[in-house]
């Protein structure tokens, strides 16, 4: 793994992209202090702006979840991985392990360039890739077709609706749903198919849910500690955080059954407006159909906020070059559902996966 040579620090392997590098002397202390070794470290892709957070990981709970992909895809060393993400985030790093169990170094396709990429795939004979849903657009806009030699595509890291999804089939992307997680070394659930929503647990992990349908995993891949940076480092280990039966909470919800997850969302992905229970979901669902119709897809983002007033308001922002006839029709699309505020700003801040960073107010 010769991307990672340049961040060995103690035989840890500290991860972190351009804009946290200045948080790398103060982690380096930190690590020493807490006589932290033979560790891999990386800052977390989260949409937020406030206190960067990240995981520690051993070596052999990344090279666990690596192997459980590998098999749930049925792999072999013929099959090549796709770097299409940076490697400093899970999704990037995850496919370093993934493609060492195959005797091989993925195939560098970072940064991304969507007019390029099929002539990389065909010329290095990449046959699996990951994608972001603001990437998968990108291809959708674009209308580039699909090698056909490409296996799959795995689609994570953000809400993918069902309108994009489809839009990228009908070029011959074959899209495959996960859910993956940076606490669990990356994947925790995959589509067996294109098209499916329903998601196959990695036999590498126990799933759980409680009476609220939030998860629950116990697995050998969940990462050791969690970092947390505010005016200097502080870290929680994972093990403080488990139940009586050892498993983890998740900030999701979802359905178990034979070993097959429905993915619900976020656990607070339904949330009382007014006292009026709203299925945050679907109005993302809608907002996306709406945006990929009026081609301005990205350029709107929807989000809720506490209040102290109605416990929680829906607050939409777009870009200043969208035409707020497009907002007043997306409006009219969710009623009697109301927007309680709405915001023109210059242009959304989005970090290397494509997520929109929320400055929280």
């Amino acid at each position: 793994m010769r991307f990672l040579d340049h961040s060995d620090h103690d035989k840890n392997l500290i991860l972190l992209s351009p804009k946290f590098e200045k948080l790398r002397p103060s982690l380096v202390d930190f690590l020493q202090q807490q006589q932290i070794e033979d560790r891999v470290i990386f800052l977390s892709s989260g949409a937020t702006s406030q206190n960067p957070k990240g995981y520690i990981f051993t070596k052999e709970a990344l090279l666990f979840n690596a192997q459980a992909v590998n098999r749930h895809l049925k792999l072999t060393p013929d099959d090549r991985w796709g770097l299409t993400l940076p490697p400093f985030h899970i999704g990037g790093l995850s496919l370093f392990f993934r493609s060492s169990l195959l005797s091989h170094t993925p195939i560098d396709l970072h940064p991304w360039s969507p007019e390029t990429l099929v002539q990389k795939i065909y010329t290095d004979k990449v046959t699996v890739i990951s994608l972001v849903p603001t990437q998968i657009y990108d291809l959708v806009r674009l209308k580039i077709k699909a090698p056909q030699h490409l296996r799959y595509v795995l689609a994570g890291g953000d809400f993918l609706s069902q309108s994009l999804e489809q839009e990228a089939m009908k070029l011959g992307w074959p899209i495959l749903r996960t859910f993956g997680m940076s606490e669990v070394g990356s994947q925790l659930a995959t589509a067996l198919a294109p098209g499916l929503k329903d998601l196959k647990i990695l036999t590498l992990h126990d799933l759980k849910a409680d009476e609220e349908n939030r998860l629950w995993v116990k697995t050998p891949s969940l990462f050791s500690a969690e970092i947390i940076f505010n005016d200097g480092w502080s870290m929680k280990a994972a093990q403080d955080r488990l139940d009586s039966q050892g498993y983890y909470p998740l900030p999701d919800k979802g359905i178990l059954s034979g070993g097959h997850l429905t993915h619900l969302g976020r656990y607070d992905g339904k949330v009382k407006v007014a006292g009026r229970l709203i299925d945050f979901l679907e109005l993302k669902e809608k907002l996306d159909t709406h945006m990929l119709f009026h081609d301005c897809w990205g350029k709107i983002d929807l989000f809720i906020q506490p209040d102290e007033r109605k416990s929680n308001i829906i607050c939409l922002e777009y870009d200043k070059s969208v035409s707020f006839d497009i907002i007043e029709g997306f409006y009219q699309k969710i009623s009697p559902i109301k927007v309680d505020q709405t915001l023109a700003i210059d242009f959304f801040v989005r970090n290397e996966l494509g997520k929109k960073i929320r400055f929280l107010r």
